[in-house]
C-alpha cells in the first residue's frame, strides 16, 4: 500500500509540476535566488522533475501498462579510496545536483528554494 501511494504521489507531483511550473517558479523567485537559478549556480531556472534513470524506467513501464509496484532503489558499496576506511553503501541513482526537483533514492528534494527562503511557502 505504501509503495502504490508513493508512486501515485510521484505521478501527482509530476503532473502538478508540468501544469503549474510557472507558479512554482514564481514562488521561489526573488533577486538573490534569480541570480543563482540558471546563472551562477545550479539548479536551472526551469522547474523540472528528475526522477533518475531507474525510477524513470519504472514510470515508463507503468505508462506502458505495467504494475505500480516493482521499483526498488538499488545500492552498492562505494570504495572510499582509503585502506583505513570501509566501503560505504551508496545509492546507484545519480542525484543530479543540477536539477531543481531531483529524486534521491527515497525522496524528492526541492532545491530551487533559496537559502534565505522557507520551503513551506512554495510547496503550499
Amino acid at each position: 500500500a505504501c509503495r502504490s501511494l508513493f508512486v501515485t504521489a510521484v505521478a501527482c507531483l509530476a503532473y502538478g509540476l508540468c501544469k503549474y511550473n510557472e507558479l512554482v517558479r514564481c514562488a521561489v523567485a526573488h533577486a538573490g535566488n534569480d541570480h543563482r537559478l540558471g546563472a551562477q549556480e545550479a539548479p536551472p531556472a526551469i522547474i523540472s522533475l528528475y526522477p533518475g534513470t531507474g525510477f524513470e524506467a519504472h514510470v515508463d513501464s507503468i505508462v506502458a501498462g505495467g504494475g505500480l509496484l516493482g521499483y526498488e532503489a538499488l545500492k552498492r558499496f562505494q570504495n572510499t579510496g582509503s585502506t583505513a576506511a570501509q566501503s560505504i553503501e551508496a545509492n546507484i541513482e545519480d542525484r543530479n545536483r543540477t536539477a531543481p526537483f531531483p529524486f534521491c533514492s527515497n525522496r524528492f528534494e526541492f532545491r530551487a528554494v533559496g537559502s534565505s527562503q522557507n520551503c513551506s511557502f512554495p510547496v503550499a
